[in-house]
C-alpha cells in the first residue's frame, strides 16, 4: 500500500472546511493566532488553555462505560490518565454511523488518533488522549440508517434499515435485526475477510445503535486507546450549562443572531438554523423519545406532553432529574467544552460550523472554545480502479487536482467518433474543390485526358470513403469501451459528483483490504492541507 498526498482543490467539500482549510473571511486565521496547522502551535494554544470541569467524576464516567462496551486496557489507561491536569483530550465526535458510515466517519476517527500521537509526541509537557463523542441523542434514526457499498456487479447499491421513524425519536434502542445485517452482507463482495467481519459486526450487535458503532469503534480501534462516549451517560455532568442555557435562554439566542448575521454577510450558508427564541436548546426526554422544549413569557412547555414549568421549576427539576434532558445539536460544542478538557476539537465541515455560529455563546457562558483542527480527507485507490487508471495510461496523482478535466475528458469521449467524420468531411471537401479546379484546367488547355482522370478521382474517392467506414467503426467501438470504462472510473472515484469518502461506506473497504486499513488510515499527517490518496498495490 502506497499513501500519495495531492494538492486538492476541486472544492467539493463543504464550504466552511474549503474556508478554513485554503482561504477566504472563515480562515482560521481571523479566529485565532494559534495554526491548527502546526504542532508546535497547537500545543502553545494548549499552554493558555484554561478548563475546571470535574476530572475525577468524568473519569468515573468514562470508566463505566469502557467497561460496559468491553473497551481495550489501552483505552481504560487513557482514561485514568485524564485525572491528572496535564492530560487534555482530541475530541471528535458523529452520530451513530450504520457499520462504521461512510468513509469520511472513519477517517475522523483515524485522523483524531493521528492527531493526538502528533502531539504526545512532539511534547512531554503534556498528555493527550483521543476522545469520540457519539452524538445517540440528538438524531433520528432515519439520519443515519443507509449504506451504500459497491455489490458483487461492481453497481452502486444503497440499503436502509425498514421501519417506521418519526422526529421524536432519539437513536434507536434495539439491535439491529438479522434479516438487515444479512441484507447488508449480501451486498458485499466475498473476500477473505467477509466472514470475520460479519461475526464481529454480530458479536457487538447488542443494544442501541450508538452502542453498536461504540463497540465497533473499540473493535478496530481500541488497541490506539480511543475513548468513547454517548450523552446520556454524561447528564448529571451537563447540568450545570444545560441549567445556564435555560437561565439564559434570550441571551443565548442573541447572541447567535450576532453569529449567524456574520455568516451571512460573508456568504456562508448557515449549518444550525437560525436560532428562534420560542424554542429553547434543549430536549425533554420521555420513554425514548424526545420533545423540544418551547419558551413563551418566561415559561418553558413541552406541548406534546402538556407540561409547563416556570423557569425557577424546570431548572429544579434539571437539578435532580437530569436524565430528563438533552441538548440540541446547537448547544453540543458548548456542553462538550464545560464537560470535557476539549483543548482540541478535530472537526468536519459541519462541526467547523457549528463552533463557528457559537462563538459568542461560548464567551458567555465561560468555556473556553477549542482549537478547531480540520480532519484529514481523501480516496482509497483500490486494484479495479488502478487498472481502470492504467488503460488511458493516467497516473494516480493526476487524478483529482485541478489541471484533471473530467468533464472535457469526458466531452472528447463523446465526440471521437464524430471528429472522424468531421476529418474526412473537411478532407472530401477540398479534394473535390481541388480535383474540380484541376479538371478545369486541363479542359481549358484542351486535354484529351480528361474523362480517365475523372474516373481516376472517382475510384480514389470511393477507396477513401472505405477507409472512412473503417475507421468510424473501429474509433466507434473503441470510443464505447473508453466511455464505458471513464463511467466506471468516475463512478468509483467521484460517485454522485461527490468525493469517494462522503459515499461509500468503510465496510466496503475493509471487507476488500481487512485489518491493515485501519492501520493504514492511522499512519497519516492530518496537518496538510492535502487530499490523501491510498493505493492498494
Amino acid at each position: 500500500m502506497k499513501l500519495l498526498e495531492i494538492n486538492d482543490k476541486l472544492q467539493l467539500y463543504n464550504k466552511y472546511t474549503n474556508a478554513y482549510r485554503l482561504d477566504g473571511s472563515l480562515r482560521y486565521k481571523d479566529f485565532s493566532p494559534y495554526s491548527p496547522f502546526k504542532t508546535a502551535s497547537i500545543i502553545d494554544y494548549v499552554k493558555k488553555f484554561h478548563w475546571e470541569g470535574n476530572r475525577a467524576k468524568l473519569c468515573t464516567t468514562l470508566t463505566a462505560y469502557a467497561q460496559d462496551i468491553g473497551a481495550s486496557l489501552t483505552t481504560q489507561q487513557n482514561i485514568a490518565k485524564l485525572q491528572a491536569q496535564n492530560t487534555y483530550a482530541v475530541v471528535s465526535g458523529h452520530q451513530p454511523s450504520l457499520l462504521g458510515g461512510p468513509l469520511f466517519v472513519i477517517l475522523k476517527l483515524a485522523s483524531l488518533i493521528a492527531l493526538t500521537n502528533s502531539l504526545n509526541q512532539a511534547t512531554t509537557d503534556f498528555n493527550f488522549v483521543p476522545l469520540f463523542w457519539i452524538a445517540s441523542e440528538d438524531h433520528n434514526l432515519a439520519e443515519y440508517n443507509s449504506f451504500s457499498v459497491y455489490n458483487q456487479a461492481n453497481d452502486l447499491v444503497t440499503v436502509k434499515i425498514p421501519g417506521e421513524f418519526d422526529q421524536t425519536m432519539a437513536a434507536c434502542r434495539e439491535p439491529l435485526s438479522a434479516q438487515s445485517l444479512e441484507k447488508i452482507f449480501s451486498l458485499l463482495p466475498t473476500t477473505e475477510f467477509t466472514a470475520s467481519i460479519k461475526e464481529e459486526v454480530e458479536q457487538a450487535n447488542t443494544g442501541s445503535l450508538g452502542r453498536l458503532f461504540s463497540r465497533l469503534i473499540n473493535t478496530w480501534f481500541g488497541r490506539y486507546g480511543i475513548i468513547t462516549i454517548e450523552p446520556g451517560y454524561l447528564r448529571e455532568l451537563s447540568a450545570p450549562v444545560l441549567s445556564w442555557a435555560l437561565q439564559e435562554h434570550p441571551d443565548l439566542v442573541a447572541n447567535m443572531e450576532r453569529d449567524c448575521t456574520f455568516m451571512h454577510q460573508e456568504g456562508f450558508p448557515l449549518q444550525l438554523p437560525p436560532p428562534d427564541l420560542s424554542k429553547a436548546f434543549l430536549f425533554y426526554l420521555d420513554h425514548g423519545r424526545r420533545y423540544r422544549i418551547l419558551y413563551n413569557e418566561a415559561k418553558f412547555c413541552v406541548p406534546e406532553l402538556n407540561k409547563c414549568w416556570a423557569k425557577s421549576e424546570i431548572l429544579t427539576l434539571l437539578q435532580r432529574k437530569p436524565e430528563l434532558f438533552s441538548t440540541t445539536a446547537g448547544l453540543r460544542p458548548i456542553v462538550q467544552g464545560s464537560i470535557l478538557p476539549a483543548a482540541v476539537y478535530l472537526a468536519g465541515g459541519g462541526e467547523l460550523a457549528y463552533h463557528l455560529q457559537l462563538r459568542n455563546n461560548f464567551e458567555a457562558a465561560k468555556v473556553t472554545m477549542p482549537l478547531l483542527v480540520p480532519r484529514a480527507v481523501g480516496s482509497i485507490i483500490t486494484p479495479s480502479i488502478k487498472r481502470l487508471l492504467a488503460s488511458f495510461s493516467w497516473p494516480c496523482e493526476q487524478i483529482l487536482t485541478p489541471e484533471f478535466d473530467w468533464g472535457h475528458i469526458e466531452s472528447a469521449l463523446l465526440c471521437a467518433n464524430n471528429a472522424v467524420n468531421s476529418v474526412f468531411s473537411n478532407y472530401f471537401t477540398n479534394f473535390t474543390e481541388a480535383s474540380e479546379n484541376l479538371l478545369q484546367g486541363l479542359q481549358n488547355a484542351g486535354s484529351n485526358q480528361l474523362k480517365d482522370l475523372e474516373k481516376e478521382f472517382e475510384r480514389f474517392k470511393i477507396r477513401v470513403e472505405k477507409v472512412q467506414v473503417r475507421l468510424a467503426n473501429r474509433t466507434s467501438i473503441a470510443g464505447g469501451n473508453a466511455k464505458e470504462r471513464f463511467y466506471k472510473l468516475h463512478k468509483y472515484l467521484l460517485p454522485a459528483n461527490k468525493y469517494q469518502e462522503l459515499s461509500i461506506s468503510s465496510l466496503y473497504f475493509y471487507n476488500l483490504i481487512g485489518t491493515d486499513f485501519f492501520d493504514m488510515i492511522v499512519d497519516i499527517d492530518v496537518l496538510t492541507n492535502d487530499h490523501k490518496l491510498w493505493i492498494i498495490e
